[in-house]
């Protein structure tokens, strides 16, 4: 298991109590799932795959600085340095606070709409979404 505590304090303070509550019963799994999958959520269980689906995980020992990141033209979403760290790989805070939004009752944003929030059904390696 993982510990949420960090990306259960970067939620947004606007969700209602009710569903912040949600993510203190959040568990974190890991297993080694079916080709193309990062994670999933059933329930209160995200289940995150082994290796991002072949990409790896950037996982980052200073999520709240994105020092990693550049901007982009997008003011929520950032992308990785080519050369850094992040460069080519799954970013786990993204994919954790994603799923913690369907811990919380929230699903996918249409990707026809716009596939750069938070909770569209896919991201690319070397992206960090806000």
């Amino acid at each position: 298991m993982v510990n949420t505590s960090e990306a259960i304090s970067s939620q947004p303070s606007a969700f209602s109590f009710d569903r912040l509550a949600l993510l203190n019963r959040a568990t974190i799994t890991i297993a080694d799932l079916a080709d193309g999958y990062l994670a999933f959520t059933l329930g209160n269980t995200i289940t995150l795959d082994t290796d991002a689906a072949g990409y790896g995980w950037f996982i980052d020992p200073t999520p709240f600085t994105s020092e990693e990141f550049l901007p982009s033209a997008i003011s929520h979403q950032l992308s990785a340095e080519p050369d850094g760290l992040a460069a080519g790989k799954i970013d786990l805070m993204t994919v954790l606070m994603h799923e913690l939004g369907h811990v919380m009752g929230l699903g996918h944003v249409s990707s026809a709409v716009d596939g750069t929030r938070l909770m569209a059904g896919s991201i690319d390696p070397g992206i960090r979404r806000l």
